[in-house]
């Protein structure tokens, strides 16, 4: 969620706050999200910093950290680098790594096995 910084104040008044929050500058806006707890390599955590700085946008949710932590670090660092060359805006990084590693799109893009006729007489 982005505010602007002079909102931040009324907001945790308002709102109460009294969770553990973190936030995180991008573009003149705060961004405010509750503490991330996905634990991801440290290389997996410099490129997604790098991307954020670059195409200015905001970290990626739990829910997204953790399907990056269920791919593991070799595949996140490729999804990640692959989002990194993207020269689109890029507007829902959240979004964009959940779509990539979403386990139905996998068994979609996978070569299926060919059908073979079984030329067996014996069989009806």
């Amino acid at each position: 969620v982005l505010f602007r910084s002079s909102e931040l104040p009324l907001l945790l008044y308002t709102f109460n706050f009294s969770l553990p929050l973190v936030c995180v500058r991008v573009c003149g806006f705060l961004s405010l999200a509750m503490e991330q707890t996905v634990a991801l390599s440290a290389a997996v955590e410099e490129l997604i910093q790098a991307i954020c700085s670059e195409k200015s946008v905001a970290p990626p949710v739990d829910n997204a950290r953790r399907r990056l932590a269920v791919a593991g670090e070799a595949e996140s660092l490729r999804i990640l680098a692959n989002i990194r060359q993207m020269t689109s805006e890029l507007r829902n990084f959240s979004g964009l790594i959940l779509y990539r590693t979403n386990p139905s799109r996998s068994s979609l893009t996978s070569p299926r096995p060919s059908a073979t006729l079984n030329n067996d007489a014996s069989l009806p």
